[in-house]
């Protein structure tokens, strides 16, 4: 789809509209694509931060901004983000992977 924006009138059956509108009335609904890649990245950033790596070290291995990694702890663990137990060095980081190929096994 090459349009970002579509009037939900003209794009979609009646019948899933109304569904839609008895849930969300009124006002813009955003509908995220069909995307594995992301939950894998969301669990990938996870198991990161559990073992110890920091929000923009995280960052730079899944390519997103530590301000999304936080945001993504934020979401997976609300106000009681557990402080991170293990610090590990550079060096133990530069051996993972996160790429591509791994994401679509």
């Amino acid at each position: 789809m090459k349009n970002k924006y579509g009037n939900a009138e003209e794009i979609l059956p009646e019948y899933i509209l109304n569904l839609v509108r008895r849930h969300f009335p009124t006002g813009l609904l955003w509908v995220s694509p069909d995307n594995p890649k992301a939950a894998h990245r969301k669990e990938s950033i996870i198991q990161l931060y559990g073992l110890g790596y920091s929000p923009r070290n995280i960052g730079q291995k899944v390519k997103c901004s530590p301000r999304w990694v936080r945001q993504i702890l934020h979401n997976a663990y609300g106000p009681d983000l557990p402080k991170q137990e293990l610090k590990m060095d550079d060096s133990m980081f530069d051996n993972l992977r996160f790429d591509e190929e791994e994401a679509q096994d």
